[in-house]
């Protein structure tokens, strides 16, 4: 046998097989290190903090040669997608649409979900290519994602084959997601005593000017972002909480994790047990959790709201009465009273002593009794009242002791006798 031209009768053999010297220089190239996945990040201003539900995070994906390291573009097919699984359980899906002009990277976009598992440290943990040909170089070679060295496999990457630049940055390496919304667990009362100090409350009567911390505890630091206003029952009396930061109460280490008002009894509030109404912001604003956030951006990080703030007035339960209507005399009435003196010098009443209904005149050891009727249970402490019955004698004093008591509640207190002895 012999190589021979194409000639159909006597074709020529080739004599010389020597390689010509002059042949055109090739451009023909030939890659077969298919693309591979770098690293993958997030970016600014997605910085380090807590973020709550519906916040939304860039996933940035970044690609590069499998061989040579080098930046390398890819190319997704028509439906085409990767799907990322985050440690919180939710699933990314970035699609060509996402790749960057460059294509040397491609960002979807995670979304906090109200049902995914909270973390203090955001990662990826897994990568699947919708088909093994879904994602692939200029030289039609498959990304590779399970590092197995061939382009033609649609294995998955696993946490294991990830790469290790996984939302590593010191910028973004500690994202935490937080998906329980703050309740609020208890409200308590402290009244503030004479020294300035203040003392649990939860049973008695506060009177004009009294003030009384509301003290709110929630089952996690909060912020605030405009006054809360604690309304009620006391016509028109109200607590209010200035924009800010949950802390430990000053007055009481027991209570974390609190924000607290203080409400000052006016005149004329009254109710026989203190409640709440409502507790409420103003529109627009919001009492929210992860105040710490480094971020500082809630429309950044979204933290979780408590909306509507639901309660259940004081807990545990308290009996507080409210009395700002000041007392007064409904009415004074007099009796006259002629005393004789006894063998052993002892008064005794005369038994016409009459009530005194109409003018007269009374002399030197009349003794008349003043008897005055107030319009609740009153208390004298650390003085007296004195009557002014415009004589020149003076005035006649009501003593602590002149208070009278009465087995019957709605009598108790609310009288004061005091006998004047004309001289």
């Amino acid at each position: 046998p012999a190589l021979t031209d194409a000639v159909g009768t006597n074709p020529n053999s080739i004599v010389n097989y020597d390689r010509a010297t002059d042949l055109d220089a090739s451009d023909i190239e030939v890659h077969v290190s298919p693309p591979v996945i770098s690293e993958i990040q997030t970016k600014s201003p997605y910085l380090n903090g807590t973020y709550g539900i519906n916040a939304k995070i860039p996933v940035i994906i970044s690609f590069v040669d499998a061989v040579t390291d080098a930046d390398e573009k890819v190319y997704f097919k028509a439906n085409a997608s990767l799907e990322v699984t985050m440690n919180t359980g939710a699933v990314v899906t970035i699609e060509g649409s996402d790749l960057a002009v460059d294509g040397f990277s491609a960002e979807g976009e995670y979304t906090v979900g109200a049902g995914d598992t909270e973390t203090d440290e955001l990662r990826v943990t897994g990568i699947t290519k919708s088909t093994a040909t879904a994602v692939y170089d200029e030289f039609s070679n498959n990304l590779d994602l399970d590092l197995d060295g061939s382009s033609a496999t649609q294995g998955d990457a696993t946490d294991t084959e990830l790469p290790n630049e996984n939302f590593d940055n010191g910028n973004w390496d500690e994202i935490a997601i937080d998906v329980t919304e703050p309740t609020l667990n208890s409200i308590d009362a402290y009244i503030e005593l004479d020294n300035g100090d203040k003392e649990s409350f939860t049973a008695g009567t506060a009177g004009i000017g009294d003030k009384i911390d509301l003290v709110l505890s929630f089952s996690e630091d909060v912020k605030v972002d405009g006054t809360l206003t604690i309304a009620l029952n006391t016509n028109n009396g109200n607590a209010e909480i200035s924009a800010g930061s949950s802390i430990t109460y000053p007055d009481d280490a027991s209570k974390v994790k609190t924000l607290h008002g203080t409400y000052t009894v006016a005149e004329n509030q009254e109710t026989d047990v203190l409640d709440i109404t409502s507790i409420s912001l103003p529109a627009g604003k919001k009492l929210t959790d992860n105040p710490l956030s480094l971020n500082g951006s809630d429309d950044t990080d979204k933290p979780n709201s408590l909306d509507p703030i639901s309660y259940d007035d004081f807990t545990p339960t308290h009996n507080i009465k409210i009395d700002g209507v000041r007392p007064t005399v409904t009415q004074v009435t007099t009796t006259e009273y002629k005393y004789a003196t006894d063998d052993n010098g002892v008064a005794a009443v005369f038994a016409d002593a009459a009530t005194l209904t109409q003018d007269g005149t009374y002399g030197i050891g009349s003794r008349i009794k003043f008897q005055i009727s107030f319009s609740e249970a009153v208390e004298l402490s650390g003085g007296n009242i004195d009557l002014d019955l415009g004589l020149n004698q003076g005035s006649l004093s009501i003593e602590p002791t002149d208070i009278i008591g009465n087995a019957d509640p709605a009598l108790d207190n609310r009288t004061a006798e005091a006998i004047l002895t004309v001289i």
